[in-house]
């Protein structure tokens, strides 16, 4: 539930601050073209705060429905208009008056996304350094010679520092069907080259998962312990009196060495009983537990209802990468 919470408290922030910005666009151009606005509100329905402006007593308001907004500007489609603001009427406007008015929103939107962008790229972005973990079977990668263990230095001559870093410019690379040369330093410290065949990339698989599914690479991630991080409220696993700080030995006898064997021997066996052995506290104990079987994709799987340890990014591997204020700018107009 506070996951829940969470998420909508966000959404409705960031919500809040986009509306904000983009009735801003059209209050200010109107302003400065001579249009009287009647009210500036942000949300709708009943107002919760309501403040008038000494310039033309321009009402601000705060409403409580947080899902949108909207300028009232004085216009004869709405109401009458006294004889001696006609000329400050949105509708008595000439055309492009208006149309400036009604793009002033977006523009707005678009300016605020480029200045939140310059902010982080100034400030710094936290990645993880751009270490091959894995190499898809017969994936661009493979092909293109990646090994486990290189560390991506240039990609087309442009240094690379983290695994983002170049995302969205392979991104648009591969709309152009290119081939990228590639420099890594591999597993034994030897500088190597590399290249990437984007020209056999399906367009389907240009996608924000482009690196991983539709090149084939992936980073080194540390194992996720068989530790249990949080087991869920009313779970099979709850049920049977598993509980956080567990860690898993095995399943059915079988020993478990990473939080993926788990899954693995987990999800056929929906509806059947598993036998699990924990250490707790330095003590053994054995659970019998009955996965419950759900649909995921079509297909039955099952699930006892426990997450893993939030996973640790070694210190070794994490990486800020910072831009100066002019290559912020430049960064920041490519990714908006």
């Amino acid at each position: 539930m506070s996951e829940l919470l969470y998420s909508v408290g966000g959404f409705v922030v960031a919500l809040g601050i986009l509306v904000t910005v983009h009735e801003f666009g059209h209050f200010w151009v109107a302003r400065r073209l001579g249009v009287k606005v009647l009210r500036f509100s942000v949300g709708f329905g009943r107002p919760l705060w309501v403040r008038r402006g000494k310039q033309d007593g321009t009402e601000y308001v705060i409403a409580a429905i947080p899902l949108g907004g909207y300028v009232k500007m004085l216009d004869e489609n709405e109401e009458e208009v006294p004889q001696q603001e006609l000329h400050r009427a949105f509708n008595r406007q000439p055309l492009w008056k208006r149309v400036a008015i009604v793009l002033a929103g977006p523009m707005f939107n678009f300016l605020f996304a480029i200045l939140a962008y310059w902010i982080v790229f100034v400030a710094g972005v936290d990645g993880i350094k751009p270490v091959v973990g894995r190499v898809a079977e017969n994936s661009i990668a493979q092909q293109g010679g990646f090994q486990v263990g290189d560390q991506i230095v240039t990609i087309d001559g442009k240094p690379n520092r983290s695994w983002d870093e170049h995302r969205l410019y392979l991104f648009n690379q591969a709309f152009k069907q290119r081939q990228i040369p590639v420099e890594v330093v591999d597993a034994d410290g030897a500088r190597q080259a590399r290249e990437l065949d984007l020209r056999q990339l399906p367009l389907s698989e240009i996608n924000s998962a482009l690196l991983e599914r539709g090149i084939g690479l992936m980073g080194y991630i540390p194992e996720v312990k068989t530790i249990i991080g949080r087991v869920q409220a009313n779970s099979p696993a709850d049920a049977a009196g598993l509980q956080a700080a567990d860690r898993i030995v095995s399943i059915n006898g079988q020993p478990i060495e990473s939080w993926l064997d788990v899954v693995k021997l987990i999800q056929p066996l929906g509806g059947k009983m598993v036998r699990m052995e924990v250490v707790r506290a330095g003590q053994s104990m054995s659970f019998d537990i009955v996965p419950e079987r759900i649909q995921v994709d079509g297909k039955g799987i099952g699930r006892i209802g426990i997450e893993p340890t939030p996973l640790e990014i070694p210190q070794e591997l994490r990486v800020k990468i910072r831009y100066g204020p002019a290559e912020a700018m430049i960064t920041s107009l490519q990714s908006t």
